[in-house]
């Protein structure tokens, strides 16, 4: 099945998979992630290592602003962990003021920097608290990239792909499957992307 017959894949977006050596949904399915990921427990402000990816529960105290450089749109925000301070910021993203409330705590994971008496985050994931303990509960695949495709458009396009029942031919006969208690293949496959 041809790449562009799946469902939210156009010209430009078979061709950024053909980069990766993806000619066809069947190769899609069987692109392996490289790694997988597993977030870790929030961290208080004093806990992080700066440098160093973590997540950390923090409540909005400002709303977001937007400021305008050229081409480039900065979103920035500031948070509090008892009596310690984040900056927030983010890059081409203006969709982020309204995505958090102030007074709300959020969890946000990214790498943390230190900035005179206060941390910085950039470009950090965010989570509703609830979300992030459902987050926690599961491995993140992390694909091999190219330019213009991000690992969460690539996941969102194998789980589309895994819909299509079609492309699932079993090749082990029902009966051995059900003797041995063996998944059907498109199950089997769907377990390495949750």
């Amino acid at each position: 099945m041809e790449l562009k017959e799946l469902k939210g894949v156009g010209e430009k977006t078979a061709t950024t998979l053909n980069k990766l050596g993806l000619n066809s949904v069947e190769e899609l399915l069987y692109y392996y992630p490289r790694e997988y990921y597993l977030y870790d427990e929030e961290l208080s402000l004093d806990e992080v290592v700066v440098g160093r990816a973590c997540s950390i529960k923090v409540m909005i105290q400002e709303r977001v602003k937007i400021k305008k450089v050229k081409n480039l749109s900065i979103a920035t925000t500031w948070a509090m962990q008892i009596n310690k301070k984040i900056e927030l910021i983010w890059f081409n993203s203006p969709y982020i003021a309204s995505l958090l409330k102030v007074g709300c705590l959020y969890v946000f994971h990214g790498v943390i920097k230190k900035k005179g008496n206060y941390y910085v985050m950039e470009q950090g994931e965010i989570f509703t608290p609830f979300e992030y303990i459902e987050k926690k509960r599961v491995l993140k695949p992390i694909y091999s990239l190219t330019k213009g495709l991000s690992n969460n458009v690539l996941l969102k396009h194998i789980k589309t792909a895994l819909s299509y029942k079609e492309l699932f031919k079993e090749i082990i006969p029902k009966e051995i499957r059900e003797k041995y208690d063996l998944e059907e293949k498109r199950q089997a496959l769907a377990h390495l992307f949750p």
